[in-house]
């Protein structure tokens, strides 16, 4: 199926440009965000990616995508001649193509580039290498881009998606602790947890609002038949943690 084929590549090449952005924005998959805002090169494109946009969205762990034709509102861009490659090849004219540079639309120069395309500058061809682009993006957004094709990422966190954000790494690391202890996937368990310092200030207080607003997600991931806030049992897996800067305790029980 050759359209399924040409779906599932442009999921993968979106997914691959989202990641990218997430890593330089620096923020963990496991972090919810609220858009992501992509421009394909076609609209046949366009159509697959909303069709499939649920799987963009699950892999990117985004709440909203976003089909753009304009990347303007969220970066621009900066361009300047290679002088290390330009130089030897164009000696004095190199000062006059800085200049014609200059007066081109810095957009389509970096879409030129991008894809890889030869560009007209002062009557000359500049190819690809011969031209730097600098993306500089909008605050609250990261970028990344690919042979015409663009991914920004929403970076604002709001109180909602950093919570949300919080139980998801409370989860990973209670799996990690399952594993840890050698139960079986398929053990109900028990888990313990403290917070360090006072409960009703700071680490604690965020720890008991995040458990109790995702008590069923983290249940339901972890096959926890409860979260028992207090010390562990001396027979349960313990470990102290820092999650995401919360400092606390973690302690796992198979049910009985």
């Amino acid at each position: 199926d050759r359209a399924l084929n040409d779906e599932v590549r442009l999921v993968m090449r979106i997914v691959s440009l989202g990641r990218s952005a997430r890593s330089k924005a620096q923020i963990k998959v496991r972090q919810p965000v609220a858009r992501v805002f992509v421009k394909v090169r076609a609209q046949v494109e366009e159509d697959a990616l909303r069709q499939m946009q649920s799987q963009v969205l699950e892999e990117l762990n985004v709440r909203e995508l976003v089909v753009i034709h304009d990347e303007s509102d969220f970066v621009r861009y900066e361009v300047k001649p290679n002088l290390p490659v330009l130089g030897p090849k164009y000696g004095a004219d190199v000062g006059k193509i800085r200049g014609a540079l200059a007066t081109l639309d810095p957009a389509v120069v970096a879409a030129t580039v991008a894809q890889g395309r030869a560009i007209d500058v002062a009557g000359l061809q500049l190819e690809p290498n011969e031209v730097l682009v600098t993306t500089v993006e909008r605050e609250g957004f990261a970028s990344a881009q690919e042979a015409g094709y663009i991914v920004v990422l929403d970076t604002e966190l709001t109180p909602e998606l950093r919570d949300e954000g919080l139980a998801r790494e409370i989860v990973h690391r209670i799996q990690n602790l399952r594993r840890d202890a050698g139960f079986d996937i398929s053990d109900r368990i028990t888990t313990y947890w403290q917070g360090n310092g006072d409960p009703s200030t700071g680490s604690g207080q965020a720890l008991r609002r995040v458990l109790a607003a995702h008590e069923a997600y983290i249940k339901s991931e972890t096959l926890s038949l409860s979260l028992v806030e207090g010390p562990p049992p001396p027979a349960a897996h313990r470990e102290e943690q820092n999650v995401d800067g919360h400092a606390m305790v973690l302690a796992v029980e198979k049910a009985t």
